[in-house]
């Protein structure tokens, strides 16, 4: 399964690119996702997901879904389909 990522702000310097694809494998949430970024890019998990929190008040990730509105994801839990789009900032 993939999916798109994007990045933008201190993200993107993080990243160091905009975007990419990303073959997810088994993972299927955006905790999974986060787990796999944080082994690509050293420090992404504790950006968004800080010691002992669930989530990180001074970032943000949305979801783009053929067919449905622009969400915030508010739960690591949240499952993702193929070609979901992720906007991480």
């Amino acid at each position: 399964m993939y999916v798109n990522l994007k990045y933008a702000g201190h993200i993107a310097v993080l990243t160091g690119k905009t975007k990419e694809p990303m073959d997810l494998g088994e993972a299927d949430s955006i905790a999974d996702i986060i787990s796999k970024l944080d082994k690509r890019y050293y420090g992404f998990k504790d950006v968004f997901m800080p010691e002992g929190k669930i989530f990180n008040f001074n970032t943000s990730i949305y979801l783009r879904r053929a067919g449905e509105p622009t969400s915030s994801i508010i739960d690591e839990n949240q499952k993702v389909k193929e070609d979901d789009v992720l906007f991480f900032w």
